[in-house]
């Protein structure tokens, strides 16, 4: 479980919260003293700030809880809300435990060498290009890691979130109002990259394995990895790279799905309705022992044929044991429906949505 984080008032200042900052590598959030919970990622801090004055609860992000029974849970819980960080019944969980996690579980994937991975687009930067152009790169990419290169291709430092916060700590006094104001004659958005970057870029070679990556993430506390041939550019290796790794190979698949009443549906909502039966099956398995899904569809046509009363029912089971969820609603239009109920009208698709989301809900809060 996380230990080492900050935790700071809401009402702290950007400028305050950096001036008072003893430790100023490798880390990734703050959490707030807030109600409800939340935190602020290094994002929100770097890129969405207005000026030096900006309050943190001005950026904050409600911290998630997570309701799993152990760590392989909670490290499902991030990878299904995508945050870096949540809370639990003991204490906070990040994505530094959750690669930890991962480590240890010896699974098959972990030997597989970086350069068998699928290669996603890879941004990097000149180290003469502007901070205010690098800026505006990890901003529009959601980038968290930006490669700087030499003129010649060669890797010669990295650029993350926190390397534009601590240029903010240079900026004289008068001028730090004005930090993040890219036309402002003072801003650190005319210089070139090589005055922030930091010039002992965090690489490892692309014949190195996946948990080689993570073994080395979870050393340094890093969300990525510069993957490098020699000292050229390959790509970058994040810690959700290896959660979808996780969830694409290993996640429990192992559930049966059953639609019936579904012929009169066109190929667009049966499609609809198998993805989000998966999704929510997915979710299911993953947290109980529930590994069958029936879905039954029923359409009572009014005597004028002009709408239709739908029933939905859904009946998941493991063995004997069995839960059910009904939904009702009306498909189409009449002169015989009142507005009120016009407002009322689904169709099917949007119903079984309905009621696969009222299911999960159901199961996983008891569990």
């Amino acid at each position: 479980m996380l230990s080492n984080y900050f935790k700071v008032p809401e009402n702290r200042t950007v400028s305050a919260f950096l001036k008072d900052l003893n430790e100023k590598k490798n880390f990734h959030y703050i959490i707030l003293e807030s109600e409800p919970a939340s935190f602020v990622d290094m994002r929100a801090l770097a890129f969405h700030a207005h000026n030096a004055d900006e309050k943190l609860k001005n950026l904050k992000k409600t911290l998630s809880f997570s309701k799993g029974r152990d760590n392989r849970e909670h490290v499902l819980h991030l990878i299904d809300s995508g945050d870096s960080v949540c809370e639990t019944s003991y204490g906070y969980f990040d994505f530094v435990d959750a690669m930890g996690v991962l480590c240890e579980s010896e699974l098959p994937f972990l030997e597989t060498p970086l350069s068998e991975l699928s290669k996603s687009e890879v941004f990097a930067v000149h180290e003469t290009d502007k901070i205010a152009a690098a800026r505006s790169l990890m901003l529009s990419k959601k980038l968290e890691l930006l490669p700087v290169l030499s003129e010649s291709g060669l890797i010669v430092g990295e650029l993350r979130p926190l390397d534009f916060l601590l240029t903010q700590l240079s900026v004289p006094e008068d001028d730090a109002k004005n930090y993040y104001n890219e036309k402002y004659e003072h801003s650190a958005g005319a210089l070139a990259v090589r005055n922030i970057m930091n010039g002992k870029a965090h690489v490892i070679e692309v014949s190195s394995s996946v948990g080689d990556a993570l073994k080395r993430m979870v050393e340094k506390k890093l969300p990525s990895l510069i993957v490098c041939k020699g000292d050229t550019l390959h790509s970058v290796f994040s810690y959700k790279d290896a959660f979808a790794l996780y969830q694409k190979n290993f996640v429990k698949e192992e559930f049966s799905l059953e639609f019936v009443g579904f012929g009169d549906l066109d190929e667009e909502q049966k499609y609809y309705v198998r993805k989000s039966a998966e999704r929510t099956m997915k979710k299911i398995s993953q947290r109980s022992e529930y590994d069958s899904l029936r879905i039954s569809l029923k359409s009572h046509s009014h005597k004028n044929e002009q709408f239709a009363k739908l029933e939905v029912k859904l009946l998941l089971s493991h063995g004997n044991k069995v839960v059910t969820i009904d939904k009702e609603g009306v498909c189409g239009t009449s002169d015989e429906l009142n507005n009120d109920k016009k407002k009322e009208n689904k169709t099917p698709s949007e119903l079984i949505q309905e009621a696969l989301k009222a299911l999960e809900e159901r199961v996983l809060r008891k569990n």
